[in-house]
């Protein structure tokens, strides 16, 4: 890609066509505006940073090294935005960028088209910087996101029904429940294909009674003490931890003492629904997006 002066354009050692806040830079397009957007750098995408607790050991060589933690991953996107009209055009580069890096009160995403695609949620970190120089501005913004993971941009989404068959099951909990034995079906196999564990939105629809949500491998259940009619929607949300019924009612009180949080694992996850009674319409939808660090 080129302009009358001979300039030449390339995508940039990034390369790679990248998305930040609704904004697509690196495809060679022109957008509505005639604006073509490249990226140079998205740096800190290959990895976080990361907290190590480190103290040294008294009287003595070497240090004591706990356990560490992932800090917010900070971004900072460079890159050119080029105007076949530089004077008119540069000034609309500019306000687009203004308009797309308003993140200081809500979220943005970064999606880098990658195999898989990924994404990060993001805020302003700090005020973009612009410099003219025609036939393009050069721009620097940068990001931070609260949460380490690069997420999958895709969804994966997989229902299930309760299992038929009944009796013999208990769940330790107060107020006790006793739940049907395994049987082949109401059993989902969840696979995150990323490097590390992923939160995941459960949606349990009625009509059930004290319905659970097990994971099989770690041996770990959530048991929720309310009743759903057909129509209800209880959204179980694993990032949060919030239960949430048809949309507005928050219904974590009736969690179940004994019942304990659990993400998705790297690989396969096999999630288990149950209840006391089978009931046919009764249904349990996962979504969630594969992690990596």
């Amino acid at each position: 890609v080129g302009v009358d002066d001979g300039v030449p354009m390339t995508a940039g050692p990034f390369g790679l066509p990248v998305t930040v806040a609704g904004v697509t830079m690196n495809t060679g397009v022109a957008d509505a505006d005639g604006i073509e957007w490249y990226l140079e750098a998205v740096d800190g995408w290959d990895g976080p940073a990361v907290r190590l607790p480190v103290d040294d050991r008294a009287f003595a060589d070497g240090a004591f090294i706990a356990d560490g933690y992932y800090g917010a991953r900070s971004l900072t996107v460079k890159g050119t935005a080029l105007s076949p009209t530089p004077q008119a055009g540069l000034v609309v580069a500019r306000t687009t960028l203004a308009r797309v890096t308003n993140l200081l009160r809500a979220d943005g995403t970064v999606q880098v088209l990658e195999n898989p695609d990924k994404q990060v949620t993001v805020r302003l970190a700090g005020p973009p910087r612009m410099v003219d120089d025609p036939p393009v501005v050069r721009f620097e913004v940068p990001l931070i996101a609260a949460d380490p993971r690069k997420f999958a941009v895709a969804v994966s989404s997989s229902s299930v029904g309760l299992a038929s068959t009944s009796g013999g099951m208990s769940f330790n909990a107060t107020p006790n429940f006793t739940f049907g034995t395994v049987g082949t079906g109401g059993q989902l196999v969840l696979t995150n294909a990323g490097t590390v564990d992923t939160p995941c939105r459960y949606t349990i629809a009625g009509p059930v009674d004290n319905p659970a949500i097990q994971h099989i491998g770690l041996s770990l259940t959530l048991t929720f003490g309310i009743s759903l009619l057909t129509g209800d929607l209880l959204v179980v949300d694993t990032r949060d931890r919030t239960v949430v019924l048809n949309g507005t009612a928050s219904r974590r009180g009736t969690l179940a003492a004994g019942s304990q949080w659990f993400d998705l694992q790297p690989g396969a996850n096999t999630v288990r629904f149950l209840a006391p009674s089978y009931v046919a319409a009764a249904t349990l939808t996962a979504d969630f997006r594969s992690a990596w660090l």
